[in-house]
């Protein structure tokens, strides 16, 4: 067994953490989610963050993504922003 994660919402952490599959999120700042994610955490078996973690984010797979990525050559969907969003 391992230990259940209880993690804010945000950033980087929702690429890893799976609401009520491998831990709990809750808002930043806000206290009484924190406190129903961690008594959510000790009534339920959820420790499957170390095998999710060690399955996705394996050395060869981020190497394989990584090339991917530079592959595409910077073919992003995304449209970059004008100089003028921020006037």
């Amino acid at each position: 067994m391992g230990t259940p994660v209880v993690a804010t919402g945000h950033g980087g952490i929702l690429d890893i953490v799976q609401p009520g599959k491998t831990g709990f999120l809750f808002s930043p700042g806000n206290v009484e989610e924190l406190a129903a994610s961690i008594v959510e955490s000790r009534t339920r078996d959820l420790y499957g963050l170390r095998d999710f973690v060690r399955n996705r984010f394996t050395l060869d797979g981020m190497v394989k993504r990584t090339l991917e990525v530079y592959q595409q050559g910077g073919t992003s969907k995304k449209q970059p922003a004008s100089d003028k969003s921020f006037i």
